[in-house]
């Protein structure tokens, strides 16, 4: 008798591109549907009414001018709360274009089978550092600079041994990537780096070098751009543009902080830590699988054990490396996006030894997983809190709008508490009237949203801020109490 031959179907690579592309949407639906806006996101609007120099002027002076030039213009069109759905609509759209690039790239032009590196593409769209873009409605535009970076590498690849001005064009891209947010412009090194850690002898190290100098010299030109710009006076520099002084301290805060948040992959940590324990889990399953994926190579030979090692290093290093340069020193998910593919990477690595029912399940499991992150963290960290601020302060505004010459007291949150589940910095689950400027810019929003007379009541009023409620308010005509409490 003759043995049945099980066959495992493949999945056709457009069907997979267009699930990557699709299934983003469905993760992110809250940011789609609710009515929210989330801090900046206020001032944005109002400033974007009034002058639009003034968002541009901002934006630039940290060195990301076409952001902020694009932002100011988006912003406009918008013009008020009920429209931010639109804005966070964009980076919805971006991220998924990030997602089908980075599939395409993995698998076109690094080797890598389809549907992993379809799977690959979709978790990286699904990170935390994109939710926090998606759901924060002006930082969608940041996602322009990974929709270049991925874009420059392509560019890039198809024109090697081919005499044209395809490589001056992925400079180009890369550099105005950069202009609109260095961080994620970080992307292009991801396929370059899966080449590394995947190494199956299609690609050897001039070709890496080659597109390192791509990169780079983009990053650099974009640096000698800004510089050029502040120097002539059409922009005034930000203090926080600046090169960092210790960098080996620095290695070792980056090391504390951005690789430890990365290995996290979908996990987003808290600062009261209740989440520590399944961030320990899933830092430790990241560690192993890539201990496990190192050992593969290795065994595979010593020339492709000195590849991964060297991929790994490298790309760990290079794919954070604008958070090394800088001087800040503040451990936000939106900065390490480009460093949280690359751990995906090393993670998913050991799959191409699997069986193909075992690898599915694991790329499906994980998937599903991400997934169901993205969505509960865009839900429950951003749209209802904010959404919960927002009814708070609108309700107040019609009370303030009645009044030609509005008297307010706004009595602030504490940073420390949150009606979120969770709370990371100034991101997940973050408040919005946790700091002066924030709710009196809401505040002001939601009264330019009451037509002339709230306009008139907004230029009259007299606004102040508090922690602490005083024991005699009768010096103000309308005071609005945003601490947790106050809801008790």
């Amino acid at each position: 008798m003759k043995s049945k031959v099980v066959s495992t179907r493949v999945v056709p690579f457009w069907l997979l591109l267009t699930l990557v592309g699709l299934l983003p949407f469905a993760a992110y639906a809250p940011a789609l549907s609710d009515r929210y806006g989330f801090r900046d996101d206020y001032s944005t609007l109002r400033e974007s009414q009034d002058d639009l120099r003034t968002t541009l002027n901002f934006c630039a002076s940290q060195g990301r001018p076409l952001y902020g030039f694009f932002l100011a213009r988006v912003c406009n069109v918008v013009g008020e709360v009920d429209n931010l759905g639109y804005l966070r609509a964009i980076g919805v759209g971006l991220a998924s274009v990030v997602a089908i690039l980075m599939a395409w790239s993995l698998h076109r032009r690094i080797g890598l089978q389809a549907e992993l590196a379809a799977a690959i593409g979709l978790l990286v769209a699904l990170l935390p550092s994109a939710q926090v873009k998606v759901a924060w409605a002006i930082c969608g535009p940041h996602i322009f600079g990974g929709v270049f970076g991925l874009s420059a590498f392509l560019l890039a690849d198809a024109s090697i041994g081919k005499k044209n001005w395809s490589t001056l064009g992925a400079v180009s891209l890369v550099m105005c990537g950069a202009l609109f947010y260095q961080s994620d412009v970080m992307l292009y090194l991801v396929p370059v780096v899966a080449a590394g850690i995947f190494y199956e002898g299609r690609h050897d190290w001039r070709w890496a070098l080659r597109h390192g100098v791509i990169l780079f010299g983009g990053l650099a030109l974009a640096f000698v751009a800004i510089k050029v710009l502040f120097a002539a006076g059409i922009f005034i520099a930000s203090k926080r543009v600046s090169l960092e002084a210790a960098p080996l301290t620095k290695m070792v805060w980056y090391a504390q902080h951005n690789l430890q948040e990365a290995f996290g992959l979908f996990v987003v940590r808290d600062v009261s830590g209740r989440t520590a324990y399944g961030w320990a889990l899933v830092v430790s399953f990241s560690v192993l699988l890539t201990l496990w994926g190192g050992r593969s190579a290795w065994q595979r030979g010593r020339a492709r054990g000195v590849i991964w090692f060297g991929a790994l290093v490298l790309g760990l290093l290079l794919a954070g490396s604008v958070t090394l340069i800088a001087s800040e020193r503040w451990a936000t998910y939106r900065t390490l996006w480009a460093l949280a593919a690359v751990v995906w990477l090393l993670v998913l690595r050991p799959l191409p030894v699997f069986t193909d029912w075992l690898r599915r399940l694991f790329l499906v499991s994980c998937v599903f997983v991400a997934m169901a992150c993205a969505y509960w963290n865009t839900r429950y960290l951003f749209a209802e809190p904010q959404a919960a601020e927002l009814a708070i302060i609108e309700q107040a505004a019609l009370r303030v709008a009645a009044i030609k010459s509005p008297r307010v007291l706004l009595i602030l949150e504490k940073a420390g508490e949150s009606r979120a589940p969770l709370r990371w910095l100034d991101e997940f689950g973050s408040n919005s009237s946790d700091c002066e400027w924030s709710p009196k810019e809401m505040l002001r929003v939601a009264l330019r949203s009451q037509g002339s007379t709230g306009v008139a009541a907004e230029r009259a009023m007299r606004f102040k801020s508090s922690l602490d409620r005083p024991v005699d308010t009768s010096a103000y005509d309308v005071v609005i109490d945003m601490r947790l409490e106050s809801l008790r």
